[in-house]
């Protein structure tokens, strides 16, 4: 039978290590990915169609704060910045997008910018999962690889980096699976399904932007 009807449990690990301590029931709502940081948790209701952000500074006691319909309905993983006014989440869907967000009322989140990589746009590519790492998005992204996301600026996400692992064609559930960036080296783990672990120094770069107004000249 379905824990807590698929929804979230939470455990005390830090009393006594090596032991799981149950806390509480966590909303009985499924979330296929949770990002728990200062206190907010960020949940990617997916069958929903949905993030949800809720405050769990009290586990017995946890409050929702907002939600927001993700832009193709299948709300995979989301990631915060460190300050909690931004969040990045991911669908699960051919040709989604990462979307960014404005969430400094989480009450109403606000769409800022969605990234797709240029390079296989109408293709069937599907991101997986975002990290967020000193502004900028690292994403494993199928059939792409790994995607590098200058998100210093959420309203204009800009790839500057990319990883492309895969020798399948583009679309479908194939090629990186996870991509983590918070290992002490700085190196990114990537896991490619069909072709195993690649360790990825990445440089980091900022993206050049550009801002003006069009006019018509005539």
């Amino acid at each position: 039978a379905d824990v807590n009807s698929g929804g979230m449990v939470i455990y005390d690990v830090a009393t006594t290590p090596g032991v799981l301590d149950f806390e509480a029931l966590g909303p009985s709502v499924y979330a296929h990915d949770v990002f728990v940081d200062n206190d907010i948790m960020y949940a990617s209701e997916i069958n929903a169609d949905r993030l949800a952000i809720y405050d769990v500074s009290d586990p017995s006691n946890i409050t929702l704060l907002g939600t927001r319909i993700t832009p193709f309905a299948f709300t995979h993983n989301a990631w915060s910045t460190p300050d909690g006014n931004f969040v990045f989440t991911t669908d699960e869907r051919g040709n989604a997008s990462t979307a960014a967000y404005d969430i400094s009322n989480p009450a109403n989140p606000v769409l800022l910018d969605e990234f797709r990589p240029e390079r296989s746009l109408g293709t069937g590519t599907i991101p997986h999962n975002a990290h967020v790492l000193n502004d900028y998005l690292i994403i494993s992204h199928y059939t792409d690889g790994v995607e590098i996301v200058d998100a210093s600026v959420p309203s204009n996400m800009i790839e500057v980096g990319y990883y492309d692992s895969s020798t399948v064609p583009d679309g479908g559930f194939f090629g990186s699976w996870g991509a983590y960036p918070f290992l002490p080296s700085g190196l990114v783990l990537s896991s490619d399904i069909e072709n195993g672990l690649f360790v990825i120094d990445v440089n980091y770069l900022r993206a050049a932007r550009l801002k003006g107004t069009v006019t018509d000249g005539d």
